[in-house]
């Protein structure tokens, strides 16, 4: 019988087409939707995490869901019967920076955790679902491997934003990046450095620093081609 560790966490769940968020990075979030506003204040007065998911577009199957009798449950779930949360994501606190006079936020999002999702709890006025966190296989043989490859993309990266950006090369150039492990490493990246989602989420998903580490070496090499 398998003995399950990894214990169940809860969050408020935010879909967001092509948004892929990654731990250790902080997201910047401009709340308009009065549920989602409503999501926010909730996870503040409850120390609940926020999870960021990029989305499956499932206008498609929205048909075959089963007929609310309410107009307004059915409005409030219009969008999320229509994009589906991607199964892993990340979450972390949020802070509201700035509340407009119409009551837009202003949000950031310190993402501390990998998330698999088990189900969701809750769909209406906004989504709560019930998680583990998603923890890298250890791969003692790889450490020394993966420092190298890390270093090797570290390099172009640095080449990279020289030529392109000064603000930024000075930003990756400070001892936070330069220090990092490469599990670190492996999601640090993302907060500068953006490709299409589905690849980023494809690397969210890796348990392997190795394989993201090798999807961002192809993913950096793909682009230089082009």
């Amino acid at each position: 019988m398998k003995i399950e560790t990894n214990p169940t966490l809860k969050v408020a769940l935010f879909p967001i087409p092509e948004m892929v968020a990654f731990p250790n990075t902080q997201v910047p979030l401009h709340v308009f939707e009065p549920r989602y506003r409503v999501m926010i204040k909730y996870c503040l007065e409850n120390q609940m995490m926020l999870a960021i998911a990029h989305t499956k577009n499932t206008k498609g199957k929205a048909k075959g869901a089963a007929k609310r009798t309410n107009d307004d449950v059915r409005n409030l779930n219009k969008n999320q019967s229509s994009y589906e949360p991607h199964k892993v994501f990340s979450a972390g606190a949020c802070e509201v920076i700035d509340t407009t006079e119409d009551g837009r936020m202003h949000v950031e999002v310190k993402l501390i955790k990998r998330l698999q999702l088990v189900e969701i709890d809750q769909e209406i006025p906004f989504q709560i679902a019930s998680c583990i966190e998603l923890i890298d296989q250890t791969e003692l043989d790889s450490v020394q491997p993966d420092a190298e490859k890390m270093q090797e993309i570290y390099t172009v990266l640095l080449a990279i934003s020289e030529a392109q950006s000064p603000e930024l090369h000075e930003i990756i150039s400070q001892d936070e990046w330069r220090n990092s492990s490469p599990a670190e490493f492996s999601f640090k990246v993302f907060e500068y450095f953006r490709f299409e989602a589905d690849f980023m989420q494809h690397v969210l998903e890796q348990n392997s620093v190795s394989h993201r580490l090798d999807l961002i070496w192809q993913g950096i090499t793909q682009s230089l081609q082009l």
